[in-house]
């Protein structure tokens, strides 16, 4: 049966990151009693040096949300509501594929919320980088991306730091900077196939880049400018599940 507790929130980091970016995020959601918390999925296409391809990114977020909605190890499941970042909704669309309330059953778990932090919402054919192109350009930017790709298919963020960072002081930003890992090129243009997963699960959005549900004055990061913000903001897209 659908779970009766609050679901499980699971935090997809973007390209170039990993988990550790929403730690900021950790304590307003507990602090709001949402203790159920998963922040360990790494994407396979951030792992330093990765030429992964997207469909390994899909294939451990769809395997990550089924093992919270099913139990593993003889754990109960519970409900999910997902929150992505930035590159992280291109996977989603198609991981989170038949995982709805209306898809699932009311009588077993689902995912009941996609959550967008900052995101371009794809569209079938869309890839990543086709997405950031397009944007760059309807806002007067250079329609090249600030990054690089070697002949191995490694991609490397070649950009300013306040591409991802502003908002927050610059010597924050040059030390965020300096932690980023590399990204598989793949992941960036592959393009999206078949029914997307929010024509099924309702989506609640933030953000700087495409149809803005609200808007926070917090750049591209905006978990690390105001966590508190985005944490009541996430609060507010569980509790509105019907």
């Amino acid at each position: 049966m659908a779970s009766p507790t609050k679901p499980t929130i699971l935090l997809v980091h973007g390209a170039f990151h990993g988990p550790e970016c929403f730690d900021a995020l950790i304590c307003p959601l507990e602090a709001a009693g949402y203790t159920s918390i998963k922040n360990d999925l790494k994407l396979p296409s951030t792992e330093l040096d990765s030429s992964s391809s997207l469909q390994q990114d899909i294939d451990i977020l769809r395997t990550t949300v089924l093992q919270i909605l099913d139990g593993v190890d003889g754990a109960t499941g519970s409900d999910c509501v997902v929150v992505m970042h930035s590159y992280s909704a291109v996977p989603a669309a198609e991981a989170l594929r038949g995982l709805s309330r209306g898809e699932r059953g009311d009588e077993t778990t689902a995912v009941l919320k996609m959550v967008y932090l900052t995101c371009n919402i794809p569209k079938v054919g869309d890839s990543h980088l086709s997405q950031m192109t397009k944007w760059m350009e309807e806002i007067g930017l250079s329609a090249d991306p600030p990054v690089e790709a070697s002949d191995d298919g490694v991609m490397k963020f070649t950009g300013d730091a306040k591409v991802f960072y502003n908002g927050l002081p610059e010597d924050q930003q040059a030390t965020l900077k300096a932690r980023l890992s590399t990204s598989s090129a793949a992941t960036f243009t592959t393009p999206l196939k078949g029914s997307m997963a929010y024509e099924k699960i309702p989506g609640y959005v933030v953000g700087d880049m495409m149809e803005n549900v609200e808007e926070v004055d917090a750049g591209h990061s905006s978990f690390l400018v105001k966590p508190e913000i985005v944490a009541d903001f996430i609060v507010r897209a569980v509790k509105s599940v019907s």
